[in-house]
Order: structure tokens, then C-alpha cells, then sequence
């Protein structure tokens, strides 16, 4: 009988503590922005330990992703029994236009923006795990890089990449070869308006629906064939992009490990894990860029994300090397004229300081 009761308010606790996030999303916004900020003006003990640092850094980003999953699960739960109570209406009532214009918030076109960014039921628990290695992955490196050294460390950092990898394949087998544009939990509360979102579709609030006059069916069943029409050439434009799609998102998957398997074989100093991996990545955003017109508006997002990323390839070896210390004579001519400039050489070697300390950690710079 304790342990019952003491389940029960655990469960009453927990629940509390979940309405309290969704009612206060923006709070614990701030909340998480104010703490980040504490460890950027840390004491210098704590400045001067990476790893004591990144660990902090890692507890606010786990702290902040239980909220995130908090507040994916309550949106899915709104989203889906508001399309509950729609389709109990569908086969004797319509929205009539005066309804749709009185809640813009709760439209159509919203639904399916939040659908989108949520990630799919059956995919959840591989998305979360990929946000818990995203926000510790940095903390195990730099863990196991002091306290059992570089070799160590490296084969850690592949038993991580080859684990996100499989959790990857599996997430893009379960979305049917789709672009993955939702790898992670989103972070629903860096975005705009999700206060009102959470609002508008709360189960609570009611749906106004009204019958209409048979003349009024007639027109709207017309109307509602010629989008059924749209909505199938899209369909059937998004199936066929996404036959190929499995080949595409392998290349772009596989990428990291093409790269630490070229390093292990030929060498931090060789030229071929540079080249190898960066054409997965030229391959694979061929497709999507020649294909862009069939996109989702997510999709191109993430397309455009992972172009954006490609400029980490300036800080891997040996291309950074080849601009700073292998770099042929004229271009060292021209360095060391700039750095005449008092305030330039000062930028140049901030610059250089801040980029050797990113460098030193395959994390920083991975793009993953």
C-alpha cells in the first residue's frame, strides 16, 4: 500500500510539473539562456577546466531537452484529437469560411507546419537518443581523451558516430527513405508563438462547425476534387524522389565514418579522407539541389543547412593546414604584410587561438 501511494504521487508530481512546463515555455527559455550565460562568466577554476565546463554545458542541454519532449508529446496529443473531433464531423458537417477566419492560429496550415516539425510517434525514442548523444558527445570525448588518452578517445568517437549511423539508418527506414529533416527533438520553445500554439490547440477549446445547404455541398465537393488532385500529383512527385532518396541519405549518414576510417588507414596528414568525405557530401546535395522544386519547405531548409555546413571542411586537416602552415610562399607574403597592422595581427591571432582550440576536438568541427 506505501509503494502504491507513493507511485501515485510521484505520477500527480510529475504531472504538475509538466502542466507547469507548457504553461510556462518562455520562462524556462530565459531560464535556460540565464543559466548558459552563468557558465560563460564562471569562476576561473571552472573556465580554465574544459571538461568541467562542457559538463555543465551538457546538463543545461539535457535539462533543456526533457522539457522539449515534454512539450513534442503534448503537441502531438492536441494535434491528434483535434483531428478526432474534425473527422467525427466530416460525413454531415463542414467548416464554414467565417470559421476558419476567426481562428488563424489553429488553421489548417498550422497543423501541417507543426505535423512537420514534429517528429513521427514510431521514430521518437531514436530521436531523443540522438539528441542525448548530441548534447554529451563533446563531454565523452573530451572525458576519455584525458583520462585514458588520444588513441582511446578516437575509438570512442567512432563507437558514437557508427551508433548515431545505425540510429539513422533505422530513423530513415522508418520514414520510408524521406529526407530526415527532424534527427532531433526540435526545440519548440526557441520558437516563435509556441505559447499560443499550445493554446490554440489545446483539447479544451471547442470547434466551431456548422451545417451547410445542399447547393453550398455541391460546390465545396468540387472544390475539395480539385485539391484531392494537387494533393495527389504531389504525393505521387514526393514518392518518386523518395525511391532515391535511400541512396542519397546513406552517402549523407555514412559521410563521418568514410572520414575516420580514411583517417585511421591513411593518416590525419592525407588528403583522401578530406576528399572522400567531402564528396559524400557534394554527391548526396547533388541530388536534393537538382531535385529542389519537389522539396517540402522543410526539406530545403535542411538542404540549405547542410550546404552551410560544409564550410567546417576549412577547419579540417589538411586544408587548414594548407592556408596557414604548409601554405606556399606568396600567400605567407601576404599574411605577414597584414599583420604589420597592429589591430589586424591582433584579430589574426584571436582568430587563430579561438580555431586551434575548435580544431583540437573532433566534435567541434564534425557537422553531425
Amino acid at each position: 500500500m506505501e509503494y502504491r501511494s507513493q507511485n501515485s504521487s510521484t505520477k500527480s508530481y510529475t504531472s504538475l510539473y509538466k502542466e507547469w512546463v507548457l504553461k510556462n515555455v518562455q520562462s524556462l527559455n530565459s531560464m535556460e539562456s540565464l543559466l548558459r550565460g552563468v557558465l560563460f562568466f564562471a569562476p576561473a577554476t571552472m573556465r580554465h577546466s574544459e571538461l568541467k565546463l562542457e559538463a555543465g554545458y551538457s546538463a543545461i542541454g539535457l535539462f533543456s531537452l526533457s522539457h522539449d519532449v515534454i512539450v513534442v508529446r503534448e503537441l502531438r496529443k492536441r494535434l491528434a484529437e483535434k483531428k478526432m473531433r474534425s473527422s467525427s464531423f466530416s460525413r454531415t458537417k463542414v467548416m464554414t469560411l467565417s470559421s476558419l477566419s476567426s481562428s488563424p492560429s489553429s488553421s489548417r496550415g498550422d497543423q501541417q507546419v507543426l505535423e512537420e516539425m514534429l517528429p513521427p510517434p514510431e521514430s521518437e525514442s531514436i530521436s531523443i537518443i540522438l539528441s542525448v548523444l548530441k548534447y554529451t558527445e563533446l563531454l565523452i570525448e573530451l572525458f576519455t581523451r584525458e583520462k585514458f588518452g588520444e588513441s582511446s578517445a578516437w575509438t570512442i568517437i567512432t563507437l558514437i558516430e557508427s551508433f548515431k549511423a545505425l540510429l539513422k539508418v533505422k530513423l530513415l527506414w522508418n520514414q520510408q527513405g524521406k529526407l530526415l529533416t527532424q534527427v532531433f527533438i526540435p526545440q519548440f520553445r526557441d520558437t516563435a508563438g509556441i505559447a499560443e500554439l499550445l493554446q490554440s490547440t489545446s483539447a479544451s477549446s471547442p470547434s466551431v462547425v456548422q451545417t451547410t445547404r445542399p447547393e453550398q455541398r455541391r460546390s465545396r465537393i468540387e472544390m475539395s476534387a480539385d485539391r484531392w488532385e494537387r494533393f495527389k500529383l504531389q504525393i505521387n512527385a514526393k514518392t518518386r524522389s523518395s525511391q532515391s532518396h535511400y541512396t542519397t541519405e546513406l552517402l549523407h549518414i555514412l559521410r563521418p565514418l568514410f572520414y575516420l576510417f580514411g583517417l585511421y588507414y591513411w593518416g590525419k596528414r592525407s588528403w583522401k579522407p578530406w576528399l572522400l568525405s567531402i564528396a559524400a557530401d557534394l554527391l548526396s546535395l547533388q541530388h536534393y539541389i537538382l531535385s529542389f522544386q519537389t522539396l517540402t519547405p522543410s526539406e530545403r531548409d535542411e538542404v540549405g543547412r547542410r550546404i552551410a555546413l560544409l564550410c567546417y571542411y576549412l577547419l579540417r586537416s589538411p586544408f587548414f593546414e594548407s592556408c596557414t602552415i604548409d601554405a606556399p610562399p606568396f600567400w605567407k607574403n601576404f599574411v605577414n604584410r597584414i599583420k604589420t597592422i597592429p589591430l589586424l595581427k591582433k584579430l589574426l591571432d584571436v582568430a587563430y587561438d579561438c580555431i586551434a582550440v575548435y580544431r583540437d576536438k573532433y566534435f567541434y568541427i564534425a557537422a553531425t
